[in-house]
């Protein structure tokens, strides 16, 4: 559980092993795995409202698309609260 819940530059050479195995036994879990962290370098870099509104439609969208339904009310929340997705 905690190889899962660490950001990718933190894993240790185990955590990787770990994450390779489960990984293979579910390449769902491998997509899910990687969603939250493509969205966090979107607050790392320095970009503009526009670009930033528009790079969180386009994860919303292939999250959406990706048939992952675990972000789904997070997604809802985004969209209740954020004037970017709008």
């Amino acid at each position: 559980m905690w190889a899962l819940r660490k950001r990718p530059s933190q894993l240790k050479k185990e955590d990787n092993a770990l994450l390779k195995r489960l990984f293979e036994h579910s390449p769902l879990l491998k997509e899910a795995y990687q969603y939250p962290y493509q969205l966090t370098k979107l607050f790392d870099v320095n970009i503009t409202r526009q670009v930033a509104a528009r790079r969180m439609r386009r994860w919303v969208n292939r999250v959406q698309s990706c048939g992952l339904t675990c972000f789904d009310k997070f997604i809802k929340t985004l969209a209740n609260y954020s004037q970017l997705l709008q």
